[in-house]
């Protein structure tokens, strides 16, 4: 990797992790680091957390404007 690869990567995990600060609550937070991070399957995170794999899709009112204007 190159320096300029290595901060471009720096930059990046920064603002997926400031967006994900804003837009996310904490359960949201460690529901999306658990899947995309520790590459846990959805059937065996809603197992753990005694869900369906479908729960918790829609975001809480009042959050998906801050999603949409932080990922645009």
């Amino acid at each position: 990797m190159t320096p300029e690869t290595i901060a471009d990567a720096a930059d990046l995990a920064g603002a997926v992790r400031l967006a994900m600060q804003v837009a996310l609550t904490n359960y949201q937070r460690r529901i999306a680091v658990a899947l995309l991070v520790d590459e846990v399957p959805i059937d065996v995170l809603a197992d753990r957390l005694g869900t369906s794999g479908g729960a918790g899709e829609r975001p809480p009112t009042g959050r998906s404007d801050s999603s949409r204007h932080i990922m645009t």
